[in-house]
């Protein structure tokens, strides 16, 4: 009888106790929605505010065993571009496939290095979160 006891009561309390972690994990869902939620209204309102400066937006991609190693293709519009500055040391950091960037270009007129993308003078970039 007393050992029948205690294990009522030990499962009566890991049911209590599971029950609560349960509800603490719904609470930790809905704060990280909401973190998201801040966070991509965030992004929005720098987007708009760097192009309002001029800036575009676009996403840095390696390609392997090409001329030219590294473009940019606009989020936009999809055209790629050829950077032919991006051999800067001050760009160094921003060499990783598929970084997110602002960037404000000059257009070259030059013969391309590569047959897919445009060549293009950066004049300033910036990492772009997200």
């Amino acid at each position: 009888m007393n050992l029948l006891l205690k294990i009522s009561a030990l499962s009566l309390l890991s049911l209590v106790l599971s029950c609560n972690s349960a509800k603490n994990a719904v609470k930790d869902t809905k704060l990280n929605d909401t973190t998201n939620e801040v966070n991509q209204e965030q992004m929005k309102a720098m987007d708009t505010k760097m192009e309002s400066e001029g800036f575009s937006q676009g996403t840095v991609m390696y390609i392997k065993n090409s001329d030219c190693p590294y473009i940019i293709v606009d989020d936009k519009s999809g055209v790629k571009f050829d950077p032919i500055n991006f051999d800067n040391k001050e760009y160094e950091s921003l060499k990783n496939d598929n970084e997110k960037i602002y960037y404000k270009c000059r257009f070259l007129r030059m013969k391309n290095r590569c047959n897919d993308a445009q060549p293009i003078e950066i004049e300033i970039i910036k990492k772009r979160e997200g």
